[in-house]
């Protein structure tokens, strides 16, 4: 019986904490009420490949640590790189 629960033990330690997108929107704005992070940014960077998920019937489900990890390593495009309206050269 102890041999159950440590085995238990391990595998919640390795277990990812899953939240469908209006779960994990619900999170962030827990943590910080003034928070940008809408369930639609969430649908957004879920279509366009940028945020793992696994699929679970008709919800998806994200884990919170792969959507911390998303938010830390985002990247700022320069102002260069948004520039509009000139012409650039194609090398």
């Amino acid at each position: 019986m102890n041999n159950q629960n440590s085995d238990t033990k391990e595998t919640n330690n390795t277990l990812r904490r899953m939240r469908t997108i209006k779960e994990l929107a619900s999170h962030y704005s827990n943590l910080d009420p003034d928070t940008a992070i809408t369930q639609y940014f969430i649908r957004q960077q879920l279509l366009s490949g940028k945020l793992p998920f696994v699929p679970a019937g008709s919800k998806r489900l994200v884990a919170i640590e792969d959507m911390d990890a998303f938010l830390i390593n985002a990247t700022i495009k320069t102002t260069q790189e948004t520039q509009q309206g000139q012409i650039r050269r194609i090398d």
